[in-house]
């Protein structure tokens, strides 16, 4: 473990340890007549900034993110996680038609949490005015990362029919991912710059899940299409060598291996300093900016913040 990650990682921890105590509320809402179970991480002795919507990956949980939720929630976001119709093996897909069928599942459950809002806070017993007003951030890991990204603009051009997914959203302020959706089987590389909002995401040369490119062959790549202002949109990219697509075992699912503490500490103090200022509006919060990290971390960055979206 070199210096400069190990003062990243104890730095993270003081950091947690000082942070306001977190709570877990469970909570679920109704979509296509589903019960879409959530779980909502937040602090409630310190004023919330924002609320992180996180959509797992492909057969995983909500349960499973704590290690990024936590931390977040003790920062001053609040975190729902829901437990989309593919979790824990509940609906498995038997081809392409079916795996597109559970993506707008998931896009719709995701986009119901932002309607639902003002219940949520309700049934917390917090603020359903205040809540409603905060602004939300989509943020996805896996199949999730695709996800986050159509709820915050991304259009989607299928070669085989030329049929156009995108969404009419504009209620998600920010984007963040724990991983790269581009590294999917039939996603191009640049599918994460095809948002019209800020971005942060992490990855790393093994970052490859069950739908990874390479694992799965669709036979086409999908076409994204670029907004006309991704020109001019804040993308911060967090390079990590050594990054696997589950830390280590640290979300998603267990994995052979030693758990990748030092990337996570990075990834949660490069994400907070981006969630500080584009989603929590600290015109002080220091902003991730381009440089290396470490022996194993870069950050580049596309554009500079911007007031205009958001940051």
């Amino acid at each position: 473990m070199s210096g400069a990650i190990t003062t990243a990682f104890v730095g993270c921890l003081l950091l947690f340890q000082q942070a306001a105590a977190v709570v877990t509320a469970s909570d679920q809402i109704t979509v296509a007549e589903r019960q879409v179970p959530l779980r909502i991480l937040y602090s409630p002795e310190s004023p919330v900034h924002g609320v992180i919507v996180l959509s797992h990956g492909t057969f995983s949980s909500g349960k499973k993110y704590d290690a990024v939720a936590r931390p977040w929630a003790a920062a001053g976001f609040a975190v729902i996680l829901p437990d989309h119709r593919d979790a824990n093996f509940g609906d498995v897909p038997r081809g392409v038609d079916d795996m597109l069928r559970i993506v707008a599942s998931r896009v719709a459950e995701v986009r119901a949490i932002a309607t639902a809002m003002p219940d949520i806070a309700r049934r917390l017993g917090e603020p359903a005015d205040d809540w409603a007003a905060l602004p939300l951030v989509a943020a996805g890991h896996s199949i999730g990362t695709q996800i986050a990204m159509q709820v915050t603009g991304l259009r989607i051009r299928n070669p085989q029919d030329g049929s156009v997914s995108g969404y009419p959203e504009n209620r998600f302020a920010a984007t963040v991912l724990l991983s790269d959706p581009g590294k999917m089987a039939a996603m191009p590389a640049n599918v994460w710059e095809a948002g019209s909002q800020p971005v942060f995401m992490v990855t790393g040369p093994e970052d490859f899940g069950l739908m990874g490119d390479g694992r799965r062959d669709l036979g086409f790549e999908n076409e994204v299409l670029m907004p006309e202002i991704a020109g001019d949109l804040y993308r911060v990219l967090l390079s990590i060598d050594g990054l696997d697509h589950q830390f280590g075992g640290l979300v998603h699912k267990d994995v052979d291996g030693p758990p990748d503490n030092d990337a996570l500490a990075l990834f949660l103090s490069q994400s907070l300093r981006f969630l500080q200022r584009c989603v929590a509006q600290d015109a002080a919060a220091e902003a991730p900016s381009p440089g290396r990290l470490s022996e194993r971390a870069v950050v580049s960055v596309t554009a500079a913040p911007s007031a205009a979206h958001g940051c």
